[in-house]
C-alpha cells in the first residue's frame, strides 16, 4: 500500500574511475610532462640568450653614445695610465664600466641589470679591478704585437699624455671587430668547451699559439649560451660565436692584423 502523493524511490549510482583507469591517466600525464620539460628548458635558455643579447646591445650603444659625445673616441679602459706603470699608473677604481655609468650612459655597475649576463652564476661574481665580474668586457691588450694599438686603451700613456681608446673613424672594419662581449669563467661545465679555458674581466686576443693561459691574467671570451659567446661589434650589431671561432681569431675579430 502506498501513501498518497509519495514518489517512487530511485537508486542513485556514482560513476568512478577504476584503478587501471587512474594508472593510465597518471601515465599519460607523466609522458606529457616528460615531453614538455625539455621544451620549457629550451625556452628558458633561449630567453636568457635574448636577455644577454639585449644587455650587450645596450652596452654597445652606450659605448657608441660615449664616442659621439667625446670627439668620436670610445671609452678608455681606465682613466689613468698603463697597468702598474711607475710614472703614470692606472686609476685603481675608475675603469671603463664606471666611466660609462658615471656619465649616465648606463646604470651603476653595482646594480647588475644590463651589466650582468643572465647565465652568470652567483659563484662567478668574483671581485676584480675593484668590482664584481658580471659577464661583459671590451677587447684590449696586444702587447706582444708591436705597432698596432688596441681598440680600447688606457686614458694616458706612460708619460702622462692623454691617449685613450681608438676613434670610431680609425676603425675601418667596424662590423668585424669586437668592441664588448661575453667574458668570464663559467661555472657550469656545460658552458665550457672541451679544451677548457680561464678568463677575467676584459678580453685579450689569443696568444700567437692560440693560448690564453700564457697571460699573467688569462682573459678571453666566455661561451655561456649553448657553447656560444655573444659579441657586440664596433658598429653596434650583436652576433653569437662558438669558442673555436674566437680561438682562431675568425675574421680578425681581435684586430690583430688591422682595424
Amino acid at each position: 500500500m502506498s501513501l498518497s502523493g509519495s514518489q517512487p524511490c530511485h537508486r542513485v549510482s556514482f560513476l568512478a574511475f577504476t584503478l587501471i583507469e587512474l594508472l593510465v591517466v597518471i601515465a599519460i600525464i607523466g609522458v606529457l610532462v616528460s615531453l614538455l620539460l625539455p621544451a620549457l628548458g629550451g625556452a628558458r635558455r633561449k630567453a636568457k640568450v635574448v636577455k644577454c643579447t639585449s644587455n650587450l646591445k645596450q652596452v654597445a650603444t652606450a659605448f657608441l653614445l660615449f664616442a659621439s659625445d667625446n670627439n668620436d673616441q670610445l671609452p678608455p679602459l681606465n682613466s689613468g695610465g698603463p697597468w702598474n706603470h711607475p710614472v703614470t699608473p692606472h686609476d685603481p677604481t675608475n675603469w671603463w664600466y664606471r666611466i660609462v655609468a658615471n656619465e649616465k650612459y648606463l646604470p651603476s655597475h653595482t646594480n647588475g641589470g644590463v651589466w650582468r649576463c643572465p647565465e652568470v652564476a652567483d659563484s662567478e661574481l668574483n671581485t676584480a679591478f675593484g668590482s664584481k665580474v658580471q659577464g661583459y668586457g671590451p677587447v684590449e691588450g696586444k702587447t706582444y704585437i708591436p705597432g698596432l694599438p688596441a681598440i680600447i686603451r688606457y686614458g694616458k700613456d706612460g708619460n702622462g699624455s692623454a691617449t685613450g681608446s681608438c676613434r670610431l673613424s680609425e676603425i675601418a672594419r667596424s662590423s668585424e671587430v669586437w668592441m664588448v662581449g661575453d667574458v668570464g669563467v663559467p661555472k657550469n661545465r656545460n658552458q665550457v668547451p672541451a679544451s677548457g679555458y680561464r678568463t677575467d674581466m676584459v678580453t685579450f686576443a689569443p696568444h700567437p699559439q692560440r693560448l690564453w693561459g700564457v697571460h699573467t691574467i688569462a682573459k678571453q671570451p666566455a661561451c655561456r649560451h649553448n657553447l656560444r659567446g655573444n659579441v657586440g661589434f664596433v658598429d653596434g650589431h650583436i652576433e653569437a660565436w662558438v669558442y673555436a671561432d674566437f680561438a682562431s681569431n675568425k675574421h680578425d675579430v681581435f684586430a690583430l692584423r688591422s682595424r
